[in-house]
């Protein structure tokens, strides 16, 4: 279907993508279920003696790229949904949807996984009323965690939406550049190591790379904010004019899916080497040099990286799974739950004779299953379904409104 003021094709769902971002659910399970095993422990709030080194090879080469996936492939579905929806039920919709669930799970579900972690750290056993005790102490206390992508996503669909009212004026510029960037793989290419230089160097050292509380609640790394931002506007772009119609379409590119993910891999061993020559070089232009050059790898790690496994899914991926279908189906509710789950299996390991490599293949595998179990049983109760990605009649848009901007304020004054 073709809207006829902005020359944009509004398509049905993309299998393929929706199987893609699936892939990237599971990918940030397996990042936190193995995170508490990486001899580094950096940001776990569960600490284990049984660590592994590969871990933290794998988290590294993660970090590096499925956020940004996540904020590109969000942003192939947003422009569309906005035309579709017109923007008062678009932000209405997203409202619901991103903040209701990031609101919840602050207050009500991610208290479980600082529960476990408390017990970790302070010593104690597991006791329903000692979990209650610590809900009512730290109510609204706790840190959102991994749930800063949904309020960074809905800011990010605000501007969207602003952009929308004014795209007019742009709309002729964007329609003449398009074909010129987003037809070739290399012209985009180019354009996306320049951009993403620009917006990642200046602040990459913000918060020394890490999370960053603006406002209680809101969380998030900063130093990737812009990065974030242009991978967000890069997917809304392609979707404005179609992906079907784009480079990642076309067989050619598709094929080399090996050689962008050898790419990829390849610049992260390099990040690696670069790094510990930069740790044991004497302060100078020398170093100052590397580490500039260190800390722009990523620019290039996440755009190969991209490029591949999104390549590989749209290549081989031609017929319906119902496995896929499910974790694609319920890919927002195992996300918001996933966190709490992953930590009380990983406090319950402490106390198990495994070794590293068991205990987090063991955590992820029994994580993706508890959590989907929970999310479909959660998505069955009233009110609650919503927050999970259960559909919702329109006519309770008000009242859900109402309820997430309650938990917002509950969050932001507690």
């Amino acid at each position: 279907m073709i809207n006829n003021d902005t020359n944009v094709t509004i398509a049905k769902r993309n299998m393929r993508i929706d199987y893609f971002r699936a892939f990237l659910m599971v990918l940030v399970v397996w990042h936190h279920a193995t995170l508490a095993y990486s001899t580094t422990g950096s940001g776990v709030l569960i600490t284990d003696d049984s660590t592994f080194m590969g871990f933290d090879l794998i988290a590294l080469f993660n970090d590096s790229f499925f956020m940004f996936a996540f904020f590109f492939v969000s942003g192939l579905f947003s422009y569309k949904s906005l035309l579709k929806k017109g923007i008062k039920n678009f932000f209405e919709e997203r409202l619901i949807r991103l903040l209701l669930p990031f609101a919840f799970a602050t207050l009500l579900i991610n208290p479980i996984a600082h529960y476990f972690s408390s017990l970790n750290k302070n010593g104690g056993s597991f006791s329903i009323v000692g979990y209650f005790q610590f809900l009512i102490n730290t109510f609204g206390k706790t840190e959102s965690n991994h749930l800063w992508f949904l309020w960074v996503l809905f800011f990010f669909s605000l501007i969207l939406a602003i952009y929308h009212l004014v795209q007019k004026v742009f709309s002729i510029t964007i329609r003449r550049s398009q074909e010129k960037y987003l037809t070739k793989a290399w012209t985009f290419t180019v354009v996306m190591v320049i951009l993403g230089t620009l917006c990642y160097l200046p602040m990459c050292n913000i918060g020394e790379g890490g999370f960053v509380t603006l406002l209680k609640p809101f969380n998030m790394q900063v130093s990737r904010v812009l990065i974030y931002f242009l991978y967000f506007v890069a997917g809304n772009v392609i979707g404005m004019y179609g992906i079907q119609r784009s480079f990642l379409y076309k067989e050619k590119f598709q094929k080399k899916w090996w050689l962008w993910l050898s790419l990829s891999l390849a610049t992260t061993v390099l990040n690696i080497v670069v790094h510990v020559v930069q740790e044991n070089m004497e302060i100078g232009i020398l170093k100052n040099t590397i580490i500039v050059v260190d800390q722009g790898m990523i620019v290039v790690i996440s755009l190969f990286a991209l490029f591949g496994f999104i390549s590989f899914f749209t290549l081989h991926i031609k017929e319906d799974n119902k496995v896929i279908n499910l974790l694609s189906k319920e890919a927002m509710g195992i996300y918001i739950i996933h966190y709490a789950v992953v930590t009380a299996l990983q406090y319950a390991f402490t106390f198990v004779e495994l070794s590293a490599v068991e205990k987090g293949i063991t955590t992820t595998l029994m994580t993706m299953i508890i959590s989907l179990s929970l999310v479909i049983a959660l998505k069955k109760v009233p009110v609650i379904g919503c927050v999970f990605g259960k559909a919702y009649n329109h006519k309770y848009d008000r009242g859900l409104i109402i309820l997430t901007l309650i938990m917002m304020l509950l969050l932001i004054f507690l």
